[in-house]
C-alpha cells in the first residue's frame, strides 16, 4: 500500500474552492461617475414631481426616489417645493451583457459610457446592471450644476443596493 500523498489534495482543494466562490462571481459594488459643473453649496432641492415614498408605489423608480430623498436629508439638505435647485433622476435595469455607448461612437471606436460585461464561467445567474442617474439644475439659470451616475452589477437588487447607490451619488454631489 502506498503512503498518502498530499499531491492529490492540491487540485481537488483548488477545484472545490473555485466552485465554492462561484456565489461571489457576479457582484460588483456601486461606483459613481460624475460631471460637476462647479463647486456649489446645496441646502435644499426640489424633485420635479411630488417625491414618492417607499410606501407609495413599490417599483424601482419610487424606491430610487425615496432613497435619494433620504440621502439628501441625511446630509442636511431639505427637500421641498420652490428650492433653489431641482433634482431630477432616472433608474434603469438591464442585462449586464449589453452596454451603453456614446451616440458619437463609430464601429472603429466605441466610447462606452457603461461597458458590457462579458459572461464568466462562474456566473451563477444572468447578471444585471442597475444604473441610477441624478441631474441637478440651478432653478434661476436652468443650467445643470451636477450630473452623476451610480452603477452596480448583481443577480438581484434589493432596497440596500438602491440606498448604497443613493448615498454614494448624493455624497459625490455634496463633496
Amino acid at each position: 500500500m502506498r503512503p498518502f500523498s498530499g499531491k492529490a489534495i492540491g487540485p481537488a482543494f483548488i477545484a472545490a474552492a473555485y466552485f465554492a466562490l462561484a456565489g461571489c462571481a457576479v457582484y460588483q459594488p456601486a461606483s459613481v461617475q460624475s460631471q460637476p459643473a462647479a463647486k456649489i453649496v446645496i441646502s435644499a432641492v426640489e424633485f420635479p414631481a411630488p417625491e414618492p415614498t417607499a410606501d407609495h408605489g413599490d417599483n424601482l423608480r419610487s424606491r430610487w426616489a425615496a432613497a435619494l430623498g433620504q440621502s439628501f436629508r441625511a446630509k442636511s439638505v431639505t427637500v421641498h417645493s420652490g428650492a433653489p435647485y431641482i433634482a431630477d433622476f432616472a433608474l434603469s435595469v438591464r442585462d449586464a451583457k449589453s452596454g451603453v455607448a456614446d451616440a458619437a461612437s463609430t464601429a472603429e471606436h466605441i466610447d462606452w459610457q457603461s461597458p458590457p460585461r462579458s459572461s464568466r464561467f462562474l456566473d451563477e445567474c444572468s447578471a444585471k446592471k442597475l444604473r441610477g442617474t441624478l441631474v441637478v439644475f440651478d432653478r434661476a439659470s436652468g443650467k445643470i450644476v451636477y450630473r452623476g451616475e451610480s452603477e452596480s452589477e448583481d443577480c438581484n437588487f434589493d432596497r440596500s443596493a438602491l440606498e448604497t447607490m443613493a448615498v454614494q451619488i448624493v455624497s459625490d454631489l455634496l463633496n
